[in-house]
């Protein structure tokens, strides 16, 4: 659980041990280390600011399924579900860069990449499970012998990308998002050189496919 606490809850500058929250949702008690009377406060202010902060969060952010080579400005919030290493195995193991897998709040995915040279600057940012905002990025064709998305193009981080933490309560995206087909479809792929998976299921959906088995 991620939480904020407003500049008006104090407690003498001690620690806050405990927090209740009425039902409602309108107001909490807490009580800290200054072993004074549990204080109580109106949450509607509070409440009103995070509004604010996911219209404004959401403004101009396109989804990833809206992405083309045409556009030159981009603004996407996504999050990290899996990122590895890109070596080069027949240059003694030469590091190409870093790969990682976006998810975006459609449930869309897309592959990403950054060139070694700049995994410096971005490395603090691409954290597997983290929120984050990329700006100004390129957007080409996808490897097709590499593909671990079924969008089109990859996005590729330069000089000119930005990436923002964003705060979790303000966009609902899944922590992960698994490829599901059944074990008689799979049989069928046998000695083949198509790829097995083809249908991407959410986190979220996993309890709607418990006759299906994940590889």
């Amino acid at each position: 659980m991620i939480a904020e606490k407003p500049f008006w809850v104090k407690h003498e500058g001690l620690q806050i041990f405990s927090i209740d929250v009425q039902p409602n949702g309108e107001r909490f008690a807490t009580g800290g280390g200054d072993h004074k009377l549990v204080l109580q406060h109106n949450l509607s202010q509070l409440v009103q600011k995070m509004k604010t902060q996911v219209q404004h969060t959401n403004k101009d952010c396109i989804t990833i399924d809206q992405l083309n080579k045409k556009r030159s400005y981009r603004r996407t919030i996504v999050r990290l579900t899996k990122k590895w290493e890109a070596r080069y195995l027949k240059k003694n193991n030469e590091l190409i860069g870093i790969n990682f897998l976006l998810l975006d709040e459609k449930e869309n995915t897309i592959q990403g990449s950054v060139h070694h040279s700049l995994i410096e600057k971005f490395g603090a940012h691409l954290c597997e499970g983290s929120l984050i905002e990329i700006c100004n990025f390129n957007v080409q064709d996808c490897n097709k012998n590499y593909k671990v998305s079924d969008h089109k193009f990859q996005m590729i981080l330069t000089e000119r990308t930005t990436i923002a933490s964003v705060n979790q309560n303000l966009c609902k995206i899944s922590l992960e998002k698994f490829r599901f087909r059944n074990h008689e479809d799979l049989a069928k792929l046998k000695d083949m050189t198509q790829h097995l998976y083809v249908e991407w299921k959410s986190q979220q959906q996993y309890g709607q496919n418990k006759q299906n088995k994940l590889f």
